[in-house]
């Protein structure tokens, strides 16, 4: 994702601000879809040499969400990252929270977002509709159909951190912290 991108902002300030919060941590969900998905997807598109694909009744296709997990258990894994190196990012209080998005200063990557996030932290992201795609995927043998869903392991949530530490303007990168590849 790019370093503008509404998520990475949410991360990328959370980091700053040495807290987070989830507005609703027993119900709350995020859908995604991994890049690796999003490469076997358009793969399997391009390569489809059926002449039925072109003919499907699904006008757009949309990148099925392949990966779901629950909000509070994603910014657990952001917070116990082994990439902050030190760094402390814990759950804020509601009211730890208000206060840190009242005083949010215009250097932290939420603040262009903050009124989003202001009165409950991050909340649901829901998915969107892909079952023709899940169909069409299913039939051209795509294992990235959308039909099994999977969380972020602590390994992509930590590459995930690395990521934005390292291309970040206003966080030093630690010593000794490298990008993880994969």
């Amino acid at each position: 994702s790019n370093m503008t991108d509404w998520f990475t902002r949410f991360i990328h300030g959370t980091i700053l601000l040495g807290g987070y919060r989830v507005s609703n941590e027993s119900n709350d969900t995020l859908c995604f879809t991994s890049v690796d998905d999003v490469a076997s997807v358009v793969k399997t598109f391009a390569l489809s040499k059926s002449s039925s694909t072109q003919q499907q009744n699904a006008s757009t296709y949309h990148i099925p969400v392949t990966i779901k997990m629950k909000t509070a258990k994603f910014m657990k894994l952001v917070q116990t990252s082994d990439s902050l190196v030190g760094r402390v990012v814990r759950s804020f209080t509601k009211w730890e929270w208000k206060s840190a998005m009242n005083d949010l200063p215009e250097t932290n990557p939420i603040y262009p977002l903050r009124h989003y996030y202001a009165e409950n932290g991050l909340g649901s992201c829901e998915g969107h509709d892909h079952v023709e795609t899940t169909r069409v995927l299913k039939h051209l043998g795509c294992v990235a159909n959308g039909e099994r869903l999977r969380p972020y392991t602590s390994v992509e949530v930590d590459r995930i951190v690395s990521y934005i530490i390292q291309n970040s303007k206003v966080l030093d990168s630690p010593r000794g912290l490298s990008l993880m590849r994969h």
